[in-house]
Parts: structure tokens; C-alpha cells; sequence
């Protein structure tokens, strides 16, 4: 009974095995190649859209149908197709298939057109014009890149860290190879400024990138007799990649680091703030000073104006003490004065001129003193030199001042400027790392299909999917005769 059942549990384990296996060796394989026939000038005229699809006999494989298409034809390996607007459904044979479609150029959307001019001696011209002429010509290739895709992005400004979610327009990258081999007998000089010209044996192998985003242009130079124009091929590719999980934290990092910096120079503009704020104050404190000191210039020469008057009163007074004592002299028979009493009075009058004299000549007295009244005309005279001498130099100081407080309003405005232009800054970073990594999500997803799209929902769910597309384009400079 044991060995039964263990035999039986080792025919189920080789079963699960067996199927493993089989399911992860099976795996879909999607080619689309679209080749377009170009102009002289870069305009479509011909377009042959090749499928090529590998997985196992006998399946019905659905495809959804994005541009319309119709009149599907069987290259190989498929037994029927039955096709609508909507959708293709093939019915293989084999295990690689093959099927192809040529669709009307106007019904065909291309994710990059082409301007092609040739410049030959220096004038815009056409092939037909260059046919056995000598000389130098330019062939430039203008990629236009026209797969612009609408789609919502959302992000945090700063510094509020408010969630915005914005409409925008991305152009999907897509990358132009031009390639082309030319005879080295057939060209004297030929030359790619950017591109990439590699010499093998007979032939030069050419290689010019076009980035187009939108719009980027190239040029190949040929210098001889043309005979014949080189033959152009133009590969086209959508850049598709997903982004690496250690770009997503270093943007995290550098995001955290940003801000980080950006905290710490607010504190040292708030600290920078505060000190020109102090030497404003101090530069105001010093005008009122010296608006106070002007005031004192001014009560000064009042002061030196009342004693220019009280100086010519006491002038006045002596003079008239001297006609008093004239006038008393005269007339002491007629008062009855004696001598001694006009003695007196003569005393007092010298006493009291003496006293005037003293005061204005600023000498003491040795037993009369008048404090303060004696060095007044001094005082006022010093005050005044030393008030001018101040104004002067603070005069001086404050035109140094005023430069001062225009570099503090200067300083102030760079300050608030670096904040805007920082904030700015920082916001710009993360809407733009929002939209490109949306980008090169819609890239690689955008990457598997183009025209047929493989219909997942008729497949195994673990089964592994390979799909590509490419364009092809190649340059016919005459058109052919029928």
C-alpha cells in the first residue's frame, strides 16, 4: 500500500515537473516591422507593415486592431485569417508565422516623418539636377518627431507639500539611426560632421543618431561627380527602458538633501536678516543723533545771539552810569549833594563798571564771582566748533551709512531672491522627475505594439510574452517609371 502510494505521488511530481518545464519553454514571440518608402523629399509613399509570430500549430491568436486596418495577407505558416475593423484573428500551422498588411499612406500613422534637402554647390535643389554634375552637395535629413502623447502626472510642491495633478504633453523618445555605404571610388571627400564614417575595405559604413525631440537634423557632404546618390536607410526605435529601482531612491536622496539645504540656509537668512535689521536700527539711531545735534547747533547760536545782546545792554549800562555820574556832578549844588556823598556815588559807579568789564573781558573776581557767567562767551564758542566738527564728520559717516543700508536692502533682495529661485528650483526637479519617469513608463509599455495589438485575454495568464516593434525607412530619389 506504501509503495503504491509513494509511486503515485512520484508520477504527480513528474507531471507538475514535466508541465512546468513545457509552460516556462513556451514563450510568444511578436515581431512588427514597418517599412516605409520615402520621396526625395521625405514624404511617404509606400508603407508594408510585417508581422512575424512564433508560438505553437494550431492556435487562434486574436490581435486588436488600432488604425483600421484591412486586407491582411498570409506570408506563411498560417492556415486562415478573418479580419474587421476591430479585430484579426489568425489561425496558425506552424509555429512561426508570418502576415503582412499594406496600408494607404494616409491611413497609416507614423511616429516620425522626414524632411530631406539637398544643397548642392551652396543652392536647394533636386537629384534630377545633380545627375552627372560635379561639385559638393549636403544631403540633410530633418527628423520630425510627431508621438506626442497626453497624460496626467501628480507631484508634491514644496514647500507645502501639496499633491498637484497636472495635464501635460510628452513626446515619446524615439531615436533615427541613418545608415548608408558608399563607395570610396565613387566620392572624392565624403564626410558625416555627426556621425561616425568607418572605412571598410572599398566602402565607408556611415552612422549618423538623430534625436528629434521634437525636431533634430543631420547631414551627410559628398564632394565629385555624381553619377549616382548614395542609398539611405533610417531605422527608427522607441527608446523604452524601465527606470532602475537605485535611480528612484537616489532622486529620494537627492530630494531629501535639497530640502535639507534648503531648511538650513533658511535659519542662516532668518540669522543674516536679523543683523541687517540690528544695522538698520543703529543707522536710524545715529540720524536722530544727528538730527538732535543739529537742534543744538541751532539753540547754541540762539544762546550766542541773547549774549551778544546782554553784552551790548551791559555796554549800554556803563555808559549810562558814566552820564549819571556827569549829570549828578553838574547839578550837586543844585540836589545839595557834598563831596563825599558824590564820592559815594563816583564808588559805586566804578564798582558797578568794574563788575561789567570783568564779565566781559571772562576775568574772575577775587572776592565777586558770577558762576558760569564769566566763561559763557567760551563755552559757546567751543560748543559751537566742537557741534560743527561733530556734524561734519557724522555727515561723512552717514553718506558711508546710506551706501550701507542700500547694500542691506540689496543683500535682503538676493536673499529673497535665492528663496524663490531655490523653491523654484525644487518644485521644477520633482514635476520633472514625475513626468519623465511617466514617460518612460508610457515608453515601455507603449513598446510592445503598435499597429496589431496581441490580445492577452485568449492567452495562458503565465505564459511569457517578447513583442517589438521597429520602423524602416528607405530614401527612392527617382521616381520609378511603370
Amino acid at each position: 500500500m506504501n509503495k503504491k502510494v509513494v509511486i503515485f505521488f512520484l508520477i504527480i511530481l513528474l507531471f507538475v515537473f514535466t508541465l512546468n518545464t513545457f509552460s516556462q519553454n513556451i514563450k510568444i514571440i511578436k515581431n512588427e516591422t514597418i517599412y516605409v518608402t520615402l520621396n526625395y523629399k521625405g514624404q511617404p509613399t509606400k508603407i508594408k507593415v510585417s508581422y512575424a509570430f512564433k508560438w505553437v500549430e494550431n492556435k487562434i491568436i486574436s490581435f486588436l486592431n488600432k488604425f483600421n486596418l484591412n486586407n491582411f495577407k498570409i506570408d506563411d505558416g498560417i492556415e486562415k485569417i478573418n479580419q474587421n475593423s476591430q479585430k484579426v484573428e489568425i489561425t496558425t500551422k506552424d509555429k512561426l508565422v508570418y502576415f503582412y498588411v499594406e496600408p494607404p499612406v494616409e491611413n497609416f500613422k507614423l511616429p516620425v516623418s522626414f524632411n530631406i534637402s539637398y544643397i548642392f554647390n551652396g543652392k536647394e535643389t533636386s537629384p534630377e539636377n545633380i545627375k552627372n554634375s560635379k561639385g559638393t552637395l549636403e544631403i540633410r535629413i530633418t527628423a520630425n518627431n510627431n508621438s506626442l502623447v497626453r497624460d496626467t502626472i501628480e507631484y508634491q510642491t514644496f514647500p507645502n507639500n501639496e499633491t498637484v495633478t497636472e495635464q501635460v504633453d510628452l513626446l515619446l523618445p524615439y531615436i533615427v539611426l541613418v545608415t548608408t555605404d558608399i563607395k570610396s571610388t565613387d566620392f572624392e571627400e565624403v564626410d558625416v560632421p555627426l556621425g561616425i564614417k568607418v572605412f571598410k575595405g572599398e566602402n565607408y559604413s556611415i552612422t549618423i543618431p538623430i534625436f528629434p525631440y521634437p525636431t533634430s537634423s543631420s547631414s551627410i557632404f559628398l564632394s565629385g561627380t555624381f553619377t549616382k546618390l548614395p542609398t539611405i536607410y533610417l531605422s527608427c526605435q522607441l527608446v523604452s527602458y524601465k527606470l532602475p529601482e537605485i535611480v528612484g531612491s537616489n532622486y529620494e536622496q537627492i530630494n531629501q538633501m535639497v530640502v535639507e539645504n534648503f531648511n538650513n540656509y533658511l535659519s542662516i537668512k532668518n540669522s543674516v536678516i536679523s543683523i541687517l535689521d540690528l544695522e538698520k536700527e543703529v543707522v536710524q539711531k545715529i540720524k536722530e543723533f544727528r538730527s538732535g545735534l543739529s537742534k543744538t547747533v541751532e539753540s547754541v547760536n540762539k544762546a550766542q545771539d541773547l549774549l551778544n545782546v546782554y553784552i551790548k545792554n551791559l555796554e549800554a549800562v556803563m555808559k549810562m552810569n558814566e552820564l549819571l555820574y556827569s549829570i549828578l556832578l553838574d547839578m550837586k549844588n543844585v540836589l545839595g549833594f557834598d563831596e563825599t556823598s558824590i564820592g559815594y556815588i563816583k564808588q559805586f559807579i566804578e564798582f558797578n563798571n568794574q563788575l561789567i568789564e570783568m564779565v566781559l573781558s571772562g576775568t574772575e573776581l577775587n572776592q565777586y564771582s558770577v558762576p558760569g557767567l564769566y566763561s559763557f562767551p567760551d563755552y559757546i564758542v567751543q560748543a559751537e566748533d566742537l557741534s560743527r566738527i561733530i556734524d561734519s564728520q557724522l555727515t561723512l559717516f552717514l553718506n558711508g551709512l546710506e551706501r550701507v543700508e542700500t547694500m542691506i536692502n540689496t543683500v535682503k533682495q538676493i536673499l529673497e531672491t535665492y528663496e524663490k529661485q531655490s523653491i523654484d528650483f525644487i518644485n521644477v526637479m520633482r514635476r520633472d522627475y514625475a513626468k519623465y519617469t511617466r514617460l518612460l513608463n508610457i515608453a515601455v509599455a507603449l513598446s510592445k505594439d503598435y499597429s496589431l495589438i496581441l490580445d492577452k485575454t485568449t492567452l495562458p495568464k503565465d505564459i511569457q510574452i517578447e513583442q517589438t516593434f521597429s520602423f524602416f525607412y528607405v530614401i527612392e530619389y527617382f521616381t520609378k517609371k511603370e
